[in-house]
């Protein structure tokens, strides 16, 4: 029995040391590597499976320590500022501010609210953003959004979702602003008292 779990160690360990890695050689001009440190020229970023594994000075050409059947990328930002991905604690990537707000609050759909958010989530990661936390929305599109990015289906950011807004009645999250029949029934995030936003919670 041990025999033949060590043989199926073995094989297993084979099989993923034989699988190729994606390498990309990142030539960055100037690079901010550590926050607070001071910043290096002409450096080579090295990540492998899009994890950063090393940084070698200089513009290099070959990935060290490379198979051939690694699968190697080069980056060229040699004229280029290079600095960690950012990170924006407090974004709503479904929605965007305007003078209509009131109005596509009752007019746009659940599909269109994804839509919205695939091209906010693409503005986003291209700014420079790496990682956000979504700070409540509406909840299906935004765990959609968020689980199309992970998937790798969607460009934009990791996404942290907070999930849906909790407001006190007349509060931030809830229904202002239009004729009290219009939003008589409170939405599930709306809650007064612990008793009531425990309930809303669960």
């Amino acid at each position: 029995m041990l025999r033949s779990v060590l043989c199926l160690t073995a094989a297993l360990a084979c099989l993923h040391t034989a699988r190729a890695a994606e390498i990309t050689l990142v030539q960055a001009g100037t690079a901010l590597l550590v926050p607070g440190t001071p910043t290096r020229h002409q450096v080579t970023i090295i990540t492998t499976d899009g994890r950063i594994t090393a940084v070698a000075d200089g513009f290099i050409v070959t990935a060290p320590g490379a198979t051939a059947k690694d699968h190697v990328r080069i980056v060229d930002l040699r004229q280029a500022y290079v600095l960690p991905g950012l990170i924006d604690c407090h974004v709503h990537l479904t929605g965007q501010e305007s003078p209509n707000d009131q109005l596509e609050g009752v007019t746009t759909t659940d599909a269109a609210t994804v839509a919205n958010g695939v091209l906010y989530a693409g503005r986003t990661l291209y700014a420079g953003f790496t990682t956000v936390r979504d700070a409540g929305g509406e909840l299906q599109a935004v765990l959609a959004l968020r689980d199309g990015i992970k998937k790798g289906d969607i460009k934009g950011p990791r996404m942290i979702s907070a999930g849906e807004p909790l407001s006190s009645t007349g509060g931030h999250a809830d229904a202002n602003g239009y004729r009290p029949d219009v939003f008589a029934t409170p939405g599930p995030g709306i809650c007064d008292g612990a008793d009531a936003c425990r309930h809303a919670v669960r």
